[in-house]
């Protein structure tokens, strides 16, 4: 047969079997059935009216425990081939605690073991940029801030690095030295830190106190009780390396949500269709976005917060008097090139509010941002495309 001979035995089918794990066979009905035994031409007979009610030949249909395929076998091997690993890719989940909150990784595939090697990089990550872990190498430097420099991985220093150049780019409403004041407020129990203590750790908040040498590879904490903490870029470096090994093992499309931080990507075929959540009901979708090639990280008010006095604090520092976030703002949702950026740009949007955050982002290249306030009203950059509004 044509069809055999140039499908499916050609190198291109019999790959895809490999990969997605197809046991293939094929199924003659010949018109002299002598050789056939009765049960085995009972089975394929069944098959037959199972799967090829037109009954046409030759037919090709894939089937497992999930799947039925059925294929139009006249057009070109290489469409055929997509359309098959197009049925048989579906979003795969899988949530565990990491970083002291729910991370979910979602992502367009059939091979399971990913995960694997996906919380695999997760740990490795934590094993560097995790300020609760007291071995890893950022505890490292804040062990030893106001005594000597640090010998540090070429990874670690390049993240600092950026860290910095995005601080004096946001005018340091993104700061990693700001956990001198997160350790004064405590959104578990609702204690509200006096002035005083406030006062106390102003001088230890300041990204320009971080000294880095490129060439001896070492980070230093200039003052005795500086400490670096993550928390506004983790998730979103994590994320980026999450991605990256995704998209090395051919994945189109994911979604990794940390906390109520959600971060997606989409290859430059592929588009993703994010929802912006109304943060005044989570369980409705404000509007639609359409993102292709591109990170997004929705960060809001409304899912970490604590109330004292009647009052509201957000988790949001301000680096500047160590406090939390005093604005209208409920959730900021940023498209960047990565998530790294995504993440650290919508803690600094915050800090800044709506004028100047969205003046900020209108300055980047290839960055967009949707802001939300208390009362619903929705604010947006320039250059994005919103494909539904309520």
């Amino acid at each position: 047969m044509k069809f055999q001979k140039e499908f499916i035995e050609s190198k291109d089918f019999i790959s895809f079997c490999k990969e997605y794990k197809v046991d293939f066979e094929i199924l003659d009905f010949p018109q002299g059935r002598k050789n056939i035994l009765k049960k085995e031409l009972q089975r394929r007979d069944s098959l037959a009216k199972l799967y090829n009610k037109t009954g046409s030949f030759p037919y090709l249909t894939i089937v497992d425990k999930i799947n039925s395929i059925s294929i139009d076998h006249k057009r070109n091997s290489v469409l055929i081939i997509e359309e098959l690993k197009r049925g048989y890719e579906s979003l795969l989940t899988q949530t565990r605690m990491k970083m002291g909150s729910p991370l979910t990784i979602q992502f367009s595939s059939h091979d399971t073991s990913l995960f694997s090697n996906c919380w695999n990089e997760v740990d490795r990550i934590n094993k560097i940029i995790s300020s609760w872990d007291s071995s890893s190498e950022v505890s490292r430097i804040n062990k030893y801030a106001g005594e000597k420099p640090v010998k540090t991985s070429r990874e670690l220093l390049s993240l600092l690095s950026y860290c910095k150049e995005l601080s004096e780019t946001t005018q340091g409403a993104f700061d990693i030295t700001i956990k001198p004041a997160l350790n004064i407020w405590h959104w578990k129990t609702g204690i509200v830190p006096s002035d005083s203590l406030i006062n106390s750790v102003l001088g230890l908040v300041n990204f320009k106190n971080l000294e880095l040498n490129k060439i001896n590879s070492t980070a230093y904490l200039t003052k005795k009780g500086m400490l670096i903490d993550f928390g506004a870029i983790g998730k979103g470096y994590m994320a980026d390396k999450i991605t990256s090994l995704l998209k090395l093992k051919g994945v189109k499309e994911g979604h990794i949500n940390c906390g109520g931080d959600i971060f997606s990507f989409s290859s430059k075929t592929s588009t993703s269709i994010i929802g912006i959540v109304n943060p005044i009901n989570t369980n409705d979708i404000l509007f639609s976005l359409e993102v292709s090639n591109a990170s997004v990280v929705t960060s809001g008010n409304y899912y970490r917060f604590f109330k004292s006095g009647g009052k509201k604090y957000s988790h949001i520092l301000n680096p500047k008097n160590c406090k939390p976030v005093e604005n209208n703002i409920t959730s900021v949702t940023v498209l960047a090139p990565n998530a790294t950026l995504a993440d650290a740009l919508s803690t600094a949007v915050t800090v800044l509010g709506v004028d100047i955050g969205i003046d900020l982002i209108n300055q980047l290249p290839f960055t967009e941002v949707v802001i939300v306030i208390k009362n619903g009203e929705t604010f947006f950059s320039d250059d994005i495309r919103v494909l539904e509004k309520k």
